[in-house]
């Protein structure tokens, strides 16, 4: 397996086990062409997670909010999902994003 797909897929258990910790219910979407990673509920209302794994470098924490999924890059659009989680294995912490907020620089 490819140590970008391992990434990933720490990434997606780290924020699952962090959304279930944090008491709200979670599905995982069949196959791998979803635009997103995961289906939350919260306060009622179904969510789509988006879910990276970065580590920080001088103290940023660089997130790209694309995907390689079958030799075919996609760069996702704010309207793929709803929020962004992003689990940094330094500080063994996940981080959440609304995706209306991607165009912006986060420190």
């Amino acid at each position: 397996m490819a140590i970008t797909k391992t990434k990933g897929d720490i990434g997606e258990a780290m924020v699952l086990a962090d959304v279930l910790r944090r008491g709200y219910k979670a599905a995982i979407p069949l196959g791998e062409d979803w635009k997103y990673d995961l289906i939350v509920l919260r306060k009622n209302k179904l969510l789509r997670l988006q879910c990276k794994y970065s580590q920080m470098q001088s103290g940023i924490i660089f997130v790209r909010c694309r995907s390689a999924n079958n030799w075919k890059a996609y760069s996702y659009t704010k309207d793929d999902f709803d929020w962004l989680a992003v689990y940094e294995p330094t500080l063994d912490k996940c981080y959440y994003l609304p995706s209306h907020m991607g165009d912006q620089v986060f420190i």
